[in-house]
């Protein structure tokens, strides 16, 4: 009977197995690219580049910095508080009894000082957002998306963008590698592009403030890209007034996974 019940199980795992194998053969190369890499949410891993001139260049999110906790200030003593009266010493004969003496004074309880804040790390260089695009040396729309992308730290000030490129002999030069505003690096053996777990190229993430990973998708233009931006600094990527919103870190959007326009399961 228990082996019965342990081939049903077998059986039940297999079905489930074959059923998002088939799922995934259903949807379209470019949908499924752009439900690669790390989970929405998670914490953001390290990034360890070498800069096209040869310096090391860093990126890490495991001490964001935030406001010192308060530290309560010195206990101030409060004001004195008569204590009960005492009856007086009674006096002989039909005289009244002497009025009652006060008794001596008893301490009030100390009163909590006023609190004195704790060293408070500024946030100023943090960035409100910080994009990473993921590309390859033999990938024709890489070069076409740097080329597109080189000017958008200018329209997001507050964002921090890193391009990071494979290692394949015969890097192309790119736009970004001298656009102001842009980090550009490799890794030996791609070793970024694995710790994201990123299989296909150009591929784009946005990481929060907080350091934990707000957006994601394949991104074949720039205005893929600042979608995805927009959508985690709550702004409007394009149209009236966006300028003057680009890089304000308001209220933060959603989580989301994104397929560019023009391709099958992306946004209409």
């Amino acid at each position: 009977m228990s082996l019965l019940w342990v081939a049903v199980i077998v059986l039940t795992v297999l079905v489930l197995l074959l059923y998002r194998q088939f799922g995934l053969a259903y949807m379209s190369g470019r949908t499924r690219a752009a439900l690669q890499g790390l989970d929405l949410g998670a914490r953001a891993r390290p990034v360890a580049l070498t800069a096209l001139d040869g310096t090391a260049r860093d990126i890490d999110w495991s001490a964001v910095p935030v406001p010192g906790p308060a530290v309560p200030g010195p206990a101030v003593p409060g004001p004195a508080v008569p204590g009960p009266a005492v009856p007086g010493p009674a006096v002989p004969g039909p005289a009244a009894p002497g009025p009652a003496a006060p008794g001596p004074a008893a301490p009030g309880p100390a009163a909590p000082g006023p609190a004195v804040p704790g060293p408070a790390v500024s946030r100023a260089t943090v960035p409100a957002a910080t994009v990473l695009v993921f590309a390859q040396p033999s990938c024709p729309i890489c070069g076409e998306l740097a080329a597109d992308a080189a000017s958008l730290p200018g329209s997001w000030p507050t964002s921090r963008f890193v391009w990071v490129d494979g290692t394949i002999t015969g890097r192309p030069p790119r736009a970004v590698d001298s656009a102001p505003g842009w980090i550009v690096g490799t890794a030996e053996g791609d070793a970024v592009h694995a710790a994201w777990d990123v299989t296909g190229s150009p591929f784009a993430y946005v990481v929060g403030a907080n350091g934990r990973i707000a957006a994601k998708g394949v991104v074949n233009r720039a205005a893929d890209v600042e979608r995805l931006l927009a959508n985690v600094l709550g702004v409007a990527a394009s149209g009236p007034g966006a300028a003057s919103g680009r890089g304000a870190a308001s209220a933060p959007g959603h989580l989301i996974e994104m397929v560019p326009d023009g391709v099958p399961g992306g946004p209409a």
